[in-house]
This record gives C-alpha cells, sequence and structure tokens, in this order.
C-alpha cells in the first residue's frame, strides 16, 4: 500500500514539474521579441552555437561510397548512388549523395561511422522551399564550396543544381513523345483494316446487311421494350466469368507449395488453402444451384411450373403495347 502512494506522489510530481516548465516557456513567448526584431534575418544571419547541428557538410572528392552514413541513418533518409571506378582505379565513384530533410531527424549518426571524415553537420539552419522535393538535396550535384561550407547551403544553390544538372522533360519533348505515340497507334490501327481489308474475303449478301440483334430475327420497330433477360444473363456471365478467373492465381500458389522437395510449412498451406477453395467453390455452386432453380440460366424461361390459365377466364385490363401485337405496322402512325 505504501509503495502505491509513493507510485502515485512520484507521477504527479513529474507532472507538475514538467507543466512548470511548460508553462514558464509559454508566458516567456509574450515577453521576449519577436524573431524578426530579434535578428534581422534574412539579411544577416542568426548567430548559432559552435556545436549546433545544422544541414550536413559533404565532401564529395574524399567520399569513398562505403553506405556506412547510410546504414546508420536510423529513418533511412541517405540515398548513395555509386558506379565500379574504371580500371586501373578502383573501389567506387559517387554519383548521388542525397538526403531528405523531411524526414531527418539531425541526430549526427551518420557522421561518426564516416572513415574519410566527408560528412559533417553544418552551420546552415534554413533551405524554405515550396515543395517536397526541394528538401531533397543531393550534395553530389553541388558545388564543392557550397556543399562542404560551414554555412554556405542555400535554397538557391539547391533550386539552381535541379535545374541545371538534371534533366526535366520540356514541352517541346513532352508535345513531341504524345504526337510520336498517337502517330504509332494511328499506323498500327490502319495497317491493321488494311491488311485485314486485303486478306479476308468479301462476299456481301443482303442477310449480312441486315441489323444484327444478339441472335434474334429483327422483327417490328426498335421503339420497343428489351427483354430484361439480356442484362440478367449478361450479368451472370460477368459474375461467374470472374469468380473463376479467381482460381488460377490460387493454382499457381498451390502449384508451388506443392512442388517436389517443399518444406512441410508448404504442404500444411497447401492443404489449408485446396480446403479454403473447396469453401469457395461451394459457394460458387449454391448460387448456380439457385439460379438454375429459377430458370435463369434458360434463354427461354419454361412456364412448366406456372398455374395454368383457363380459357375462360377474363382478359387483362391491360392490353399489350401496340409494338408487340401483330399488326406493329398498321398501329404506327403514318405521315
Amino acid at each position: 500500500m505504501l509503495s502505491w502512494f509513493r507510485n502515485v506522489w512520484l507521477a504527479v510530481n513529474t507532472i507538475s514539474r514538467g507543466m512548470f516548465v511548460t508553462l514558464a516557456h509559454f508566458v516567456q513567448t509574450f515577453r521576449r521579441k519577436a524573431f524578426t526584431q530579434r535578428f534581422e534575418y534574412p539579411e544577416k544571419p542568426v548567430p548559432v552555437r559552435p556545436r549546433y547541428r545544422g544541414f550536413h557538410r559533404f565532401d564529395l572528392t574524399a567520399c569513398i561510397g562505403c553506405d556506412k552514413c547510410a546504414r546508420a541513418c536510423p529513418v533511412d533518409c541517405i540515398y548513395i548512388d555509386k558506379e565500379k571506378a574504371v580500371a586501373p582505379a578502383k573501389g567506387f565513384v559517387v554519383t548521388g549523395f542525397s538526403i531528405d530533410y523531411t524526414k531527418c531527424m539531425f541526430c549526427a549518426l551518420c557522421v561518426d561511422p564516416c572513415p574519410a571524415d566527408c560528412i559533417y553537420m553544418g552551420s546552415t539552419y534554413d533551405i524554405s522551399c515550396y515543395t517536397r522535393d526541394g528538401c531533397v538535396v543531393d550534395y553530389a550535384k553541388l558545388p564543392l564550396e557550397v556543399a562542404w561550407g560551414q554555412d554556405t547551403l542555400n535554397p538557391t544553390a539547391v533550386h539552381a543544381s535541379k535545374r541545371v544538372r538534371q534533366e526535366f522533360a520540356t514541352m517541346t519533348v513532352l508535345v513531341a513523345t504524345i504526337a510520336v505515340f498517337v502517330s504509332v497507334g494511328a499506323v498500327f490501327l490502319l495497317a491493321n483494316l488494311f491488311l485485314g481489308k486485303l486478306v479476308r474475303p468479301n462476299r456481301p449478301s443482303p442477310e449480312k446487311g441486315e441489323i444484327y440483334e444478339c441472335g434474334e430475327k429483327p422483327v417490328g420497330t426498335a421503339w420497343i421494350q428489351f427483354d430484361l433477360r439480356f442484362y440478367v444473363v449478361a450479368l451472370l456471365f460477368v459474375i461467374f466469368d470472374v469468380e473463376i478467373a479467381f482460381f488460377f492465381p490460387w493454382a499457381v500458389v498451390f502449384g508451388e507449395h506443392t512442388r517436389p522437395g517443399a518444406g512441410e510449412t508448404s504442404r500444411e498451406f497447401a492443404q489449408f488453402a485446396f480446403f479454403e477453395l473447396l469453401v469457395f467453390f461451394g459457394i460458387l455452386l449454391v448460387g448456380f444451384a439457385y439460379l438454375w432453380k429459377r430458370g435463369d440460366l434458360e434463354w427461354v424461361k419454361s412456364t412448366a411450373g406456372q398455374a395454368p390459365v383457363s380459357r375462360d377466364a377474363t382478359p387483362s385490363a391491360d392490353p399489350l403495347p401496340a409494338a408487340h401485337t401483330p399488326d406493329t405496322r398498321s398501329a404506327l402512325p403514318r405521315g
């Protein structure tokens, strides 16, 4: 019981001290001058401490491309591009050394592992930019006096290195690429149409010139309502066709786990996948049986299960539309 009260007192005391420090700094913000009043920024640089950890300094001429700084980075914000040095030289030639400052914590853990002492923490504190791309600095494309200077890194130099050293597609290149793509597509289409006209036989007939309507003989006018079964059959085909397509990736994975030499874990996974597929296929069969029972798989739906209609039954009050009657053409307005 005594230890419980001790823990409560420790928690309250610790939180009270932290809140006191927070409130003290909160009040000080209203007493001190604004940043632009204390420092004439950017006309005059802001003074920093001797061990201030700002944006990095990098010497490309001394870097050996060992990747030790990138491996030591806890947030993986250092990206190094290198190529094999041409004989008789040995080692690597660094072609890119980028740091993403949207991820960098300025922890300086990348400085100590460097065997060539080519990277340090500098005094630069500002590389203001409008896009995230401006926060990714490639020191290999900066002038050495800017990349290695104590406080020479600046947004203008970073922007200039991206504009001058990197190749960006201009509007002319973009328009030319689109024009070439459209031209190749048009030539490919026209060439296939012309080749098909030369190869295929040409035997026109009046029957071929008639309107084709899903295999049915066109009778009467087109101003009628189509049977809903057109859409029902098409929808059922799409549903079952897509569901069956799921079997192919399953078969590939199942084959990889059942090949000779597969381990015990693979065989257990294959057994689980097999029973899982049986459940999936069983659900499909249930849906298939339901559609079969309803007669939705038949193009002409059977009327065997419907109640017979007596000949003496009173005719319906709603007659068929004129388009469905045998004398359709006589029912249409003339003139």
